[in-house]
């Protein structure tokens, strides 16, 4: 999943291609680019948004900075999980498009990222997971049965092993992934498989999301995109079909990526109807004060 993995795995299979074939690969100016707008929580709040700038705590003494958006008419509350490059900086359009169906939002950076301290590793990131769900429920008064957890891609391993062993309202899995031994092989071509190997540290492999889906009783939405190139729609797929809760749905969404879901509206509209299904949701103003 690291971008030093793929980068390697892509220059060793050109130059494969380029050793066994005569072959031209396009390199178009689109591709040249991989720009990300950053935004403030000032940015925000300009926007008509009460966002609240919050610092709290893992078990281990890291800080960790998050932004919550509330609205006085919210249905519940999102606790957002995200992927490998989340970014309270980019986090623009995800926040939006959750907040607008209705919803307030929690979000914060990993261990290691924007303006958290500390070093990322799988059992510090559990840690940082665990203690947003604490502090939601806790400092902020959140009800358990108002709570959604959402997570895209790699944050989805964390949603899964949160929601398993702590009460929700409901799952929402974005862009997921099986499990690294299916992603990096799934990274292969296979005419080039007998010629690369993974060695996955053994962090990466404890949690798998075909197993821990097998034991979530919470109603889940899984959603997608059919383009997506590094979770492919077959993972959510496989994911879907594993899951044993009766209460589950799966989109997805035509010509969609990676990440950039929450701009497309069957997305959002996808999440309003997920959000309006589920019993404990509903509007009766700020959670904990109902």
């Amino acid at each position: 999943m690291k971008k030093n993995y793929i980068s390697k795995l892509i220059a060793f299979s050109t130059l494969i291609l380029l050793l066994f074939s005569c072959t031209t690969i396009p390199i178009r100016e689109r591709d040249a680019f991989d720009a990300k707008r950053t935004v403030t929580a000032d940015d925000l709040r300009r926007r008509g948004m009460a966002l609240q700038e919050i610092t709290f705590s893992s078990d281990d003494t890291v800080q960790l900075k998050a932004w919550y958006l509330s609205r006085e008419d919210a249905r519940g509350t999102v606790l957002y999980l995200g992927g490998n490059g989340f970014l309270l900086a980019i986090s623009e359009e995800i926040l939006s498009a959750i907040h607008a169906q209705g919803m307030n939002v929690f979000a914060f950076d990993y261990r290691g990222y924007g303006r958290s301290s500390g070093k990322p590793s799988v059992q510090g990131l559990k840690k940082d997971v665990r203690a947003a769900y604490a502090y939601l429920t806790g400092q902020l008064g959140v009800s358990p049965d108002r709570l959604v957890i959402h997570g895209h891609s790699l944050g989805t391993v964390f949603t899964l092993w949160l929601a398993n062993q702590n009460q929700a309202a409901g799952v929402v899995l974005e862009s997921p992934f099986t499990d690294a031994k299916d992603l990096t092989n799934r990274l292969v071509p296979t005419l080039l498989k007998p010629f690369v190997r993974f060695d996955i540290d053994e962090a990466l492999l404890e949690d798998s999301n075909l197993e821990q889906i097998t034991r979530l009783q919470k109603p889940l939405l899984i959603v997608t995109g059919a383009d997506d190139p590094i979770t492919p729609k077959v993972m959510a797929e496989m994911l879907y079909q594993r899951a044993t809760v009766k209460d589950k749905n799966l989109v997805i969404i035509d010509k969609g990526g990676h990440n950039d879901l929450p701009v497309i509206e069957t997305y959002r509209h996808a999440l309003s109807d997920f959000y309006k299904s589920l019993s404990g949701l509903k509007i009766s103003g700020l959670d904990g004060k109902n």
